[in-house]
């Protein structure tokens, strides 16, 4: 799929700006250092993190990760919560630390917490008598010393320089202690820890069993597996599943809903469900990225989910359900979801096309805001969206000859994500109007020639073994690990490196850590002069 070639220049690094969530790990850490593990973790929960923007994804960023904007209200909060958090943290330093060997000792380990390594000696001395020194008391200088850090740019930013005098084509090895940090925040979104900044000092990243034993480190560790919800997440739109209880006035979704009318946490219970089936899937079971798309099993965190799935079973307890039914992560709740009392088979087949196929097709910028006219007692959803958007000669029709089909292979599904064989219609007040049996054969492109499938279980299998997805896979997690959109010909190495593991049927874990195992994670590259 991809055309590696090893002399190809490589793609610049830019600089990377910690996500939203990085950054508070980083202040939990710096914290830490000042006051403790425990009270760090009250203190920055009381910071005004409020003032800081989220990472907003923008048309061509899938991830947070690949969001770099600075705008004046990022500066703003910076500021704010670094000013909150010196004063918060002062008290107790200037209790234990005053004399200047304490303070020096104090500053250096700070500045090494907070730029996640050793600190240079103009840049302890700056902070020592240019900063501590100059406030009128030590409470002042400390609440001074841990502002400056927390607003400096290399608290805010990961530097990546590399090494002099180790230029690899188009680029340089980084340092150990840049390892270390891309490290930590690509498995963990978090600074190294101490262990890790030690490998780091003591050259053990340098070599190749000590940084493989890094890797394993971290990626055994549980906080990867807690870190990874944000790359599934983000790769499976889960941000976009909708508040479900926000039609309870309506009787007909009320009707529609009957015993398993949402509650107020159902949309959170949702997506905590699907990421208990990617856990169970890729780390419980170890299976390969194709077990995503054909595993029968369910991990409902609750019994309303639990009740969606027809079962009744113990909330966290993994549990096998009709294999004929459902299989995989295109048949969880949370990506059926619609708080209507209507099924929307356009948006499920986008979701297939664009982030699982990584199709291009230029889909309208209010498509959220599109709504297909709910199907009538005599005509079903699906039947009213061909009517509406497959009319032959058409501009509609030859993009939704594309994302109709995997939509239309899922009606087996009903709004809640419930298994029907049945659409039903109820009117305003509620009351059942009519029921028609569902249409779930479909037939579409893939791979470039014509697939068909009968159900939803069948498209599953189909995208299982797909080339597409598979080489759409590698490109999500790529854009992931390194912050951008790839481009195919001169990040191509690493991508078909990716895929063919996948291919191969390799553990989805293995997968994952691979890419820290590859030539790229451990250099940064320059643009050449012409």
């Amino acid at each position: 799929m991809f055309r590696c070639d090893e002399g190809t220049e490589p793609v610049a690094a830019t600089l990377k700006r910690l996500t939203r969530a990085q950054y508070l790990r980083a202040l939990e850490q710096l914290a830490a250092e000042a006051v403790g593990p425990g009270p760090a973790r009250t203190l920055v929960t009381e910071l005004p993190l409020e003032r800081l923007p989220p990472d907003v994804l923008s048309e061509d960023q899938d991830h947070p990760t690949m969001v770099q904007a600075v705008g004046q209200s990022h500066v703003d909060g910076w500021h704010a919560i670094a000013l909150r958090l010196g004063e918060a943290v002062s008290p107790d330093l200037a209790a234990w630390c005053d004399d200047p060997d304490c303070v020096e000792t104090e500053i250096r380990q700070l500045a090494e917490t907070a730029f996640r390594r050793p600190p240079l000696p103009v840049e302890t001395a700056f902070l020592a008598d240019d900063v501590f020194g100059a406030a009128p008391d030590p409470e002042a200088g400390w609440s001074s010393v841990v502002s400056v850090l927390a607003e400096s740019p290399d608290f805010l930013y990961r530097l990546e320089q590399g090494r002099d005098g180790t230029t690899a084509p188009g680029g340089r090895l980084l340092t150990d202690y840049e390892l270390a940090s891309r490290l930590a925040f690509h498995f963990w979104q978090a600074p190294p820890d101490a262990e890790l900044l030690q490998a780091a000092a003591s050259g053990e990243l340098s070599t190749d069993s000590g940084y493989r034993a890094q890797v394993d480190r971290l990626f055994d560790d549980s906080r990867t597996r807690q870190a990874m919800h944000g790359f599934f997440e983000a790769w499976l739109e889960l941000e976009a599943v909708p508040d479900m209880d926000a039609n309870l006035d309506r009787d007909d979704f009320v009707a529609y809903a009957g015993d398993d009318l949402p509650g107020p946490n159902l949309t959170q219970e949702l997506v905590a469900d699907t990421l208990a089936f990617v856990d169970h899937v890729t780390w419980d079971e170890g299976g390969p990225l194709s077990d995503l798309f054909t595993d029968p099993t369910a991990v409902p965190p609750s019994t309303a989910v639990a009740r969606l799935y027809g079962l009744d079973a113990a909330p966290g307890e993994p549990v096998e359900l009709e294999p004929t039914e459902r299989a995989g992560i295109l048949t969880r709740p949370a990506l059926l979801a619609y708080n209507q009392a209507a099924t929307r088979p356009i948006m499920r087949g986008a979701r297939v096309r664009v982030r699982l196929l990584c199709e291009d097709l230029e889909l309208p910028d209010n498509m959220d805001d599109i709504q297909i006219p709910e199907g009538t007692p005599t005509q079903t959803t699906r039947d009213k969206v061909v009517e509406l958007t497959e009319v032959p000669g058409s501009t509609c029709e030859n993009c939704h000859r594309l994302l109709n089909p995997f939509g239309f292979a899922l009606e087996s599904f009903d709004a809640l994500g419930r298994f029907r064989s049945n659409e039903r219609f109820y009117d305003s007040d509620g009351q059942l109007v009519s029921e028609i049996p569902v249409h779930t054969a479909s037939q579409t492109l893939l791979d470039g020639s014509v697939a068909d499938f009968t159900d939803a279980v069948g498209m599953s299998r189909a995208l299982s073994e797909s080339r597409q997805m598979q080489a759409c896979f590698a490109r999500h997690y790529f854009r992931y690990a390194f912050g951008r959109k790839e481009d195919v010909v001169r990040d191509a190495c690493i991508l078909e490196s990716l895929r063919s593991r996948i291919a191969e049927g390799q553990p989805l874990a293995d997968v994952l850590k691979q890419v820290a195992l590859e030539p790229e994670f451990r250099r940064v590259y320059e643009e050449t002069s012409p």
